[in-house]
């Protein structure tokens, strides 16, 4: 995103399993939509987050602003 970031418009998140210290966690992102303005956009992301074990500990989306060239 670099410098097109231009603010971080929302966040759902679901936590579906605990996470203990010293759990190594591995986050994933998909770009799920990309809604195009006149000179700005957004996008959202579907997040998820697993343990060592491979549960998914965390999963949601994330919607930003962004300036476009």
């Amino acid at each position: 995103m670099g410098e097109a970031l231009i603010g971080f418009i929302s966040q759902s998140s679901r936590f579906l399993a605990p996470v203990y210290c010293g759990d190594m966690l591995y986050p994933a992102f998909e770009i799920t939509a990309l809604e195009r303005r006149e000179t700005t956009g957004t996008m959202t992301l579907a997040m998820t987050i697993h343990n060592q074990d491979g549960v998914c500990v965390v999963e949601g989306d994330q919607t930003y602003l962004l300036r476009l060239s």
